[in-house]
């Protein structure tokens, strides 16, 4: 679906073609052709197999096929670090070394050069940075070469640690675990839209079709409209309201949760239901370091249950300077946009230390670095 949406938005099927005739698989025809799923029209990839025989390949003929290839080095690099992921997650399944897992359904030639395609046609088509809505994975069985598991594949879960993903309303496999290895590598971000100028679009259409929606996977390529002095990434932030904590047990909190991996944490005094004075702890972190903030966020507050929203924060391009002053060095995080520094701060951890050795106010060590690194603008 990934190759037939970016052959759909103009990746050039030829030439794409004849550089993965490199990888040496014959027997097998690659075929593209338009389709309509539920009223959109779509490109079907597929591979015509021809005489070609499904074999089971472990990590490293695999890998042997992609180096002898005259593909980019890049392409390679990024083929076999999926094929990697993949490896990696069902030897952990099954209790074996990554190098001894034999490929079933992704091990056959085809899925080699689906794998390869794709990563291939990123690279044809120019694209830096891919970003990705949340992950609809399906649910119920599928039967595989290890049986009936269920959907998602215990495979198809492992790679999708720390992405957002939802059901999906199918009862059917959305996701496949070379799918959840090809958007772990492709993807920078998952979440919203991001700020873009869309200049072509492209619909890859899936072999199955549901009742309720379109099988097709949209792939959107344009122009970011970021300033190259910020980026986008996806956070959570993690709420909740308190009202039995005393002010030390809510700053240990705060502490525990930086600890524990939170970008922020800020802790606001507000009058709760019967006149009880409370406070709203707010936490922001990356999507990965979920599971532990909530652990340590109910183990430390006794709170029963927390808000957690997903959102996307821009986040201004930053470079660290060190300054001297008369009391030691300090570091100095600048704020870079539109190539003009923009603000100042400076370590909080610099200035104590500097502060409580030399016996000075903590205000007059961090005004000055900050006066220094303006300086330097």
């Amino acid at each position: 679906m990934l190759v037939g949406a970016l052959l759909d938005a103009g990746l050039p099927f030829d030439p794409w073609r004849h550089s993965l005739e490199s990888l040496g698989l014959h027997g097998i025809e690659p075929v593209a052709e338009k389709i309509v799923k539920n009223g959109i029209t779509a490109t079907h990839f597929k591979i015509d197999e021809g005489r070609h025989e499904h074999v089971h390949r472990g990590l490293n003929e695999i890998g042997e096929i992609v180096s002898k290839s005259t593909l980019s080095e890049t392409v390679k690099a990024r083929t076999m670090k999926v094929f990697g992921e993949i490896a990696r997650v069902e030897g952990e399944i099954h209790g074996i070394a990554p190098e001894e897992v034999h490929f079933h359904e992704i091990g056959a030639a085809d899925s080699i050069y689906d794998i390869a395609g794709a990563i291939l046609g990123f690279e044809m088509m120019g694209i830096e940075k891919a970003y990705a809505s949340k992950v609809a994975v399906g649910h119920g069985t599928v039967r595989t070469a290890h049986g009936i598991l269920p959907v998602p594949a215990p495979a198809t879960i492992r790679l999708l640690e720390g992405i957002p993903a939802y059901d999906g309303g199918a009862e059917d496999e959305l996701t496949t675990p070379t799918g959840a290895a090809l958007l772990r590598e492709l993807v920078s971000s998952f979440g919203v839209f991001p700020a873009m100028r869309a200049e072509m679009t492209g619909y890859g259409a899936g072999t199955k079709s549901f009742p309720g929606h379109p099988n097709v996977l949209r792939i959107v390529i344009g122009e970011s409209d970021d300033s190259p002095d910020t980026a986008r990434e996806n956070v959570i932030e993690i709420v909740t309201n308190l009202d039995t904590l005393t002010p030390e047990a809510a700053g240990y909190a705060r502490d525990a949760l930086l600890d524990a991996g939170a970008l922020d944490v800020t802790l606001e005094p507000v009058t709760m239901k019967k006149g009880r004075a409370g406070i709203v702890l707010c936490a922001i972190a990356h999507p990965k370091d979920e599971a532990a903030l909530l652990k340590t966020l109910f183990r430390e507050t006794g709170t029963l249950g927390a808000r957690v929203r997903r959102m996307e924060r821009v986040v201004l391009r930053r470079e660290t300077v060190t300054v001297s002053t008369e009391w030691g060095d300090i570091r100095v995080k600048i704020g870079c946009f539109d190539t003009e520094a923009v603000s100042a701060a400076p370590e909080y951890e610099d200035c104590r230390e500097a502060a409580r050795g030399k016996n000075v106010p903590f205000r007059k060590v961090f005004d000055e670095a900050k006066r220094k690194a303006e300086g330097l603008k």
